[in-house]
């Protein structure tokens, strides 16, 4: 029997995803319903989705706050980074191959880059954004994608009547 915990279908690995598409997708099938896999979308969410708001000059790559003085140069993604969130103990110094907390994440398990999801040979496409029912879903998470959503609808709708 199918329940609504198992539409959800949240993993933590590519792995549990598979055997949990597997499962969806013969359940389904036994029921006697077709699943169409060509419309089957993924989204890959998680804290390493998108980059933080950048606020000011110099965006710290970590929290995207405005850096100042007390900061290192993250050689990866060529970011300043501020002392309290490069998690260095001590007195800064200048190194070439210093590698922020954002980055570390980033290069042990970077999933942003995948396009498809393989089932039994069928593509699965990895979207970044969902809609359903009129209610957007993002894979940074929160309300932002929603919100986003919802006001250019909103600006759609009201051009339609505002004619000058």
């Amino acid at each position: 029997m199918l329940c609504a915990d198992d539409l959800a279908l949240t993993c933590e690995t590519m792995e549990g995803l598979l055997v949990k598409l597997k499962t969806w997708r013969k359940v389904l099938e036994s029921k006697g319903l077709r699943v169409n896999v060509t419309k089957t979308k993924v989204m890959i969410s998680g804290c390493n989705v998108g980059k933080p708001p950048e606020k000011g000059k110099f965006p710290c790559s970590v929290c995207g706050k405005g850096v100042g003085s007390n900061s290192i140069f993250c050689g990866t993604c060529k970011h300043w980074v501020h002392k309290k969130c490069s998690g260095i103990t001590g007195r800064l110094k200048d190194d070439k191959r210093f590698m922020c907390k954002r980055c570390k994440k980033i290069a042990v398990a970077d999933d942003s880059d995948i396009e498809k999801v393989y089932l039994d040979g069928e593509a699965i496409e990895v979207v970044e954004k969902f809609c359903y029912l009129g209610d957007t879903i993002g894979a940074q998470g929160g309300a932002g994608a929603g919100v986003m959503a919802r006001v250019r609808r909103g600006w759609s709708t009201l051009g339609n009547f505002c004619h000058y």
